[in-house]
């Protein structure tokens, strides 16, 4: 029963939720659902993943329920269930068969990444691992230009407090590191601290 109450590592939160109503505290729980999902930390929950935790559940599930729970989850057939998906399926929103509205769909998204980069920079800040994790997240961030074809005329990784970009001298498209958001002024649009987190420039100017 994909509704009740499960007290554990696997299901910290009531699963049957709305979450455009969490509050953070709800939210973080339910990112922390999906990290303790996530075994192997790539980002997405895997068929044995999945099966790991039902079976921890409930030892009698089968491979037959294990493939249809996957199913219902995986909306877009790749394989593996992603965080977006996993917000969907316990919001009910996959068996609602019916789509979200653009704009509340982009919102929700927004806050899930949101929340998940933040627990992931925090636990790296608390790892001592946060200058791996800035030049790991940098290097997605140029693979990405590449994919889609976008100018990425500066690219340097700024730890600190840097007011401007050590290489370029300038600041105007940079990736905040604490949040994983874009932004376009000198403060970051999730007023994360960068003299903790660390910035890395797009570009220094128009």
């Amino acid at each position: 029963d994909k509704t009740a109450t499960l007290e554990s590592k696997y299901f910290p939160i009531s699963l049957h939720l709305e979450v455009a109503d969490c509050d953070d505290k709800g939210l973080g729980q339910l990112v922390d659902t999906f990290l303790a999902w996530d075994k192997d930390g790539d980002g997405t929950v895997s068929a044995d993943e999945l099966k790991d935790v039902l079976q921890h559940v409930n030892p009698k599930f089968t491979e037959v329920t294990l493939a249809k729970m996957m199913g219902e989850i995986d909306v877009n057939g790749d394989g593996v269930i992603d965080i977006q998906e996993f917000v969907s399926w316990l919001s009910g929103e996959n068996l609602k068969k019916k789509k979200m509205k653009k704009k509340a769909k982009e919102e929700q998204d927004a806050k899930i990444c949101f929340t998940l980069h933040r627990k992931r920079s925090d636990e790296a800040k608390d790892q001592k691992k946060l200058d791996a994790f800035m030049s790991a997240m940098s290097s997605d961030v140029k693979d990405f230009c590449i994919a889609k074809k976008l100018e990425l005329s500066c690219g340097t990784v700024n730890a600190g407090s840097n007011a401007n970009c050590s290489a370029c001298g300038a600041r105007h498209s940079w990736v905040c590191h604490g949040c994983g958001f874009v932004s376009f002024f000198k403060n970051c649009v999730n007023d994360c601290d960068t003299s903790s987190y660390g910035w890395f420039c797009i570009s220094g100017k128009c």
